[in-house]
């Protein structure tokens, strides 16, 4: 088992027809930057396949989030622009 106490979370623009670990073209990506062994032991898990993280209703509803205040800041820029 390791512990993973320096992380972070990126989104990056991508085309969803191409890339298959996307949703509404963006990827993401889970970038870990440092980890410590634990334990040697193996874990063992309820759930030992990985699911489908987009399928996540927190994710999914922060990726509309994020889609809605890009958009929204973008118009409003041109808006004022006019």
């Amino acid at each position: 088992m390791v512990t993973i106490p320096n992380w972070t979370i990126e989104l990056a623009q991508v085309d969803s027809s191409e890339v298959f670990t996307s949703y509404a073209g963006l990827e993401m990506r889970f970038i870990v930057h440092n980890f410590e062994l634990r334990s040697t032991e193996q874990v063992k898990h309820k759930t030992r396949y990985p699911t489908n993280l987009y399928r996540d209703d927190q994710t999914r509803t922060f990726i509309h989030n994020f889609i809605y205040k890009q958009q929204k800041d973008l118009l409003d820029s041109n808006i004022a622009s006019k």
